[in-house]
């Protein structure tokens, strides 16, 4: 591949990083399936290139593509909040109305850039050539916007919208008007997208009504292999993840259509691309094991087996969990949630059944030998850490789980360095208290430890066996809203065992009953989000043909 063919491929990267970066803030950060950037990113280049055509500067062209980006985004937003129409319908009818706007717009299919001002103008001719210029004026651009966008990510407004996307429940509960957030979310994701299509058309010196076609597959690809690349460590790094992947998209891109050995040709474009996205969604599947992260296969758990003291726990219990979904646990007392928190963890081996998480058979594995791939938070605060031991030994115990233990110190500055950011995102002021011995703590600061204890390693399975059961109602609201900020951010595979139905429905992607061993309830998805304590309650008496008589489920 040639220097000019590289520079050019970083160059279109950089343009679609904000395509990438649009894409990230509706898919990750709102939660919503868009394809109206397959319609605003030609709509960012029509408007801007008629504009510039016209004798409008070129930076107000390029702030009129972004005003009609959010417009597009609105309208996308008003179809699903106000009319109701499923998200992703909403944007297909706004991405078909968009093709003929386009047109409108520009009047014909094509309109050409050539011999007129853009943005980049005044930088040709300062001794750098063309093909400098190009990527290196647009990667200025794209670094604002990643700023821009991480700051008001880690805003107020922006952990409005966040939580709109991870709990719209619990966010509305906290305030929040869910509405205004998708609303202002689609807005400003559709106009990063329309200012990548304004970029486009100034930097290849054209606006195309067919320039958009396949514009979501190239920002999700670049969302999903900057994830595989860089892994969940927060906004700025997953911003960044964006830029990258849109890049390396882009030189695979060409790499592909440039090498002779493979024989392809420009007109091949679609089946690398088709190619190309397909190993960026394989890939992270395949680094952490599969889709599939839990699988219980007809458990059976027998205490005291063969002895008059004998019960069955479970009753061939078959589960399966894919990765990054947070399921809720629910039952009487005595119905077998402990035991299946335990069977996980390997407290418990099962009688008969398997047990494979990841990839991993560990039907007979220990707790021990289990510690790397599960993390699991007790309910009693006291069980989760050592009192004896500060705050900073129990996490440098927690982030050596799974490992070998060698004579190198627990505690080095960087360590302690990384315990104390971890400790300062509770907001707890324990920052200042990493010396301090846990007993010293209260029992909801001692959980809050506990859980980041619990995500230090890297264990992709969370247990939570019912971890704010035993605190008062401010920290134990506390508690979960940490709960569900750490699952989300981290993208952890989670089960938490509740005696809450309120709870069990307000948090998590799936809620599964228990009862007398065996699984007689499995919601998740639409049928979940509507429903109430009652309606579990009435779904268990049509399926048990029993009434529910546990206070402690009722009363939560």
């Amino acid at each position: 591949m040639s220097q000019i063919a590289f520079w050019g491929a970083v160059e279109l990267g950089l343009v679609y990083a904000f395509v990438a970066i649009g894409v990230f803030l509706a898919f990750r950060v709102l939660d919503f399936p868009d394809l109206t950037v397959d319609g605003s990113f030609p709509l960012g280049a029509a408007v801007a290139a008629v504009l510039i055509i016209a004798g409008v500067n070129p930076w107000l062209a390029s702030g009129a593509a972004m005003l009609a980006g959010a417009a597009a985004g609105i309208v996308t937003a008003i179809l699903n909040v106000r009319f109701r129409i499923l998200n992703l319908l909403a944007s297909i009818l706004t991405m078909i109305a968009l093709f003929s706007v386009n047109l409108r717009v520009m009047g014909k299919p094509n309109v050409a850039l050539i011999n007129a001002d853009t943005m980049l103008s005044p930088f040709y001719g300062l001794g750098l050539r063309d093909f400098y210029v190009r990527p290196l004026f647009v990667g200025f651009l794209v670094l604002i916007a990643v700023i821009a966008v991480w700051r008001f990510l880690e805003s107020d407004a922006g952990l409005a919208m966040r939580a709109t996307g991870a709990n719209a429940r619990m966010a509305r509960a906290q305030g929040v008007d869910t509405s205004r957030q998708i609303h202002l979310g689609m807005a400003l994701s559709n106009a990063l997208v329309a200012l990548g299509g304004a970029l486009f058309a100034q930097t290849n010196g054209f606006a195309d009504v067919t320039s958009g076609v396949g514009t979501i597959v190239v920002g999700l690809a670049a969302v999903i292999i900057g994830e595989t690349l860089l892994g969940a460590r927060g906004i700025l790094i997953a911003l960044i993840g964006c830029v990258l992947g849109s890049i390396l998209y882009r030189i695979a891109i060409q790499l592909a259509l440039s090498t002779d050995m493979l024989g392809l040709q420009a007109s091949d474009l679609n089946l690398v691309t088709a190619a190309l996205v397909t190993v960026a969604l394989v890939l992270p599947r395949l680094r952490r094991g599969g889709a599939c992260m839990i699988k219980l296969d007809n458990i059976q758990v027998i205490f005291g087996k063969g002895t008059p003291l004998q019960k069955q726990a479970l009753n061939g219990v078959s589960l399966t969990i894919e990765e990054g979904t947070f399921v809720t646990v629910i039952g009487s007392n005595g119905a077998g949630k402990s035991t299946v928190l335990g069977v996980l963890a390997g407290d418990v081996i099962p009688t008969a059944g398997q047990v494979t998480i990841g990839n991993a058979d560990v039907t007979r594995k220990g707790t021990a030998a289990r510690a790397g791939l599960v993390a699991r938070v007790f309910q009693d605060p006291l069980t989760g850490s050592c009192g004896a031991l500060s705050i900073e030994e129990n996490l440098a115990l927690a982030a050596r789980r799974g490992e070998s233990r060698g004579l190198t110190p627990a505690l080095g500055p960087k360590r302690r360095e990384h315990f104390r950011e971890r400790i300062a995102e509770l907001n707890l002021g324990l920052e200042s208290r990493m010396r301090d011995r846990m007993d010293l703590l209260s029992g909801g600061q001692r959980q809050a430890v506990s859980l980041v204890m619990a995500t230090l390693a890297g264990s992709e399975v969370l247990l939570l066996d019912e971890h704010t059961a035993a605190l008062d109602p401010g920290m134990a609201e506390f508690i979960m809203n940490l709960t569900q900020k750490i699952v989300s951010e981290r993208k952890l595979t989670a089960l938490m065992v509740t005696h809450s139905m309120r709870q069990a429905l307000d948090f998590g992607h799936r809620t599964i009953m228990l009862h007398a061993g065996e699984v007689v309830l499995d919601v998740s998805g639409d049928s979940r989000k509507t429903l109430q304590v009652e309606d579990l309650i009435a779904m268990f008496r049509r399926i048990r043909g029993q009434t529910l008589d546990d206070d402690a489920l009722l009363i939560g």
